[in-house]
């Protein structure tokens, strides 16, 4: 029988690497990967040039030293591409 974590909130620092985990503000289960600290966040809102979307779950990463746009506000989209190093977003 599979026994899993239960669903309370840890500090990081408690989680051993290969320990997993659950996150309330995704309400999804993690493997700790590494000993670097990062921690789950949900965004009020993200803008670009015309576009707001809200609510987005995001992590912020100690040793991150710039910001990578996610799925989690990806597949929001209407459609996205990468064509010769260019992100091209569609919405609406």
């Amino acid at each position: 029988m599979t026994s899993f974590p239960s669903r309370y909130r840890v500090h990081f620092s408690e989680v051993a690497v290969g320990q997993r985990f659950y996150d309330p503000i995704s309400e999804e289960y993690f493997v700790k990967q590494s000993a670097t600290m990062a921690a789950m966040v949900k965004l009020r809102e993200v803008r670009i040039g015309q576009l707001t979307i809200a609510d987005v779950p995001a992590v912020v990463h100690e040793n991150l030293f710039m910001s990578l746009l996610g799925q989690s506000f990806l597949t929001r989209l209407d459609s996205y591409e990468m064509r010769d190093g260019v992100l091209t977003l569609n919405y609406w």
